[in-house]
């Protein structure tokens, strides 16, 4: 059983992206078998490949770890298509800069970097942006989580009777 086990694991950890933080090599993995699979067929898009990994780290990791950044999903797209900072910078017309820096999570990823990197990919900008703005949205209730917890749902408080007062 635990020979098992210790086959599984290597086969678990494919994802050769060092730069990515714990959290994303572990949904790295979900990844990268679509994309195998769709580069041949040029095409059709492969909004799949990266779109579901964000929502299903947020949301079964908890509050504390945040989903995989925008980086670091750039970053193991750059290693699965073998490309530098710099070749990809220049196919998609950007300074090398904005791609290392959106790679070290120094800079957010904008719309016009999106679809920059989704007609070079092949895949679609709002997968690009789904990184993002998943990584945002959990870094905010993170630090919310207070002021969130004081604030009553409107369905708490469309429950609540309201009486009318008869002072006329």
């Amino acid at each position: 059983m635990a020979a098992k086990a210790a086959a599984k694991a290597p086969t678990t950890k494919v994802a050769p992206t060092p730069a990515a933080k714990t959290p994303a090599t572990k949904a790295a993995p979900a990844v990268k078998t679509p994309a195998a699979k769709v580069a041949p067929t040029p095409g059709e898009k492969t909004s799949t490949t990266l779109a579901p990994t964000p929502p299903a780290s947020s949301q079964s990791s908890g509050a504390k770890s945040l989903p995989q950044t925008a980086g670091a999903a750039l970053a193991a797209r750059i290693a699965d298509a073998r490309v530098t900072e710099v070749k990809l910078a220049k196919a998609i017309s950007v300074a090398p800069r904005r791609i290392r820096e959106i790679i070290e999570g120094k800079r957010r990823l904008t719309a016009d970097t999106a679809v920059r990197l989704a007609v070079f990919f092949g895949d679609d900008p709002m997968t690009w942006m789904g990184y993002q703005l998943a990584y945002e949205i959990a870094q905010e209730t993170q630090e919310l989580s207070g002021v969130l917890a004081s604030i009553v749902p409107l369905a708490r408080v469309a429950q609540t009777p309201v009486v009318a007062s008869r002072g006329a």
